[in-house]
């Protein structure tokens, strides 16, 4: 293994961390492209009316919440 990013990996093993809040990796995360369109919008037309929505693999549901 690589010594060095074994030890970048022990440090942020350190680092404090609470829930869902990843900001301390602002501007390290490399993420794909984002899905087509706006993901909102398209939620909030198809949740008018709904009583209830699963929310599956989009996190900790903050986006739906």
């Amino acid at each position: 293994m690589n010594q060095k990013k074994y030890e970048s990996w022990k440090r942020e093993e350190q680092e404090p961390f609470s829930g869902w809040d990843f900001a301390y990796l602002e501007g390290r995360l490399l993420e794909e492209d984002a899905p087509p369109g706006n993901y909102m919008s398209m939620a909030r037309e198809l949740l008018v009316g709904s009583a209830a929505a699963l929310d599956i693999g989009t996190g900790g549901g903050e986006r739906l919440a």
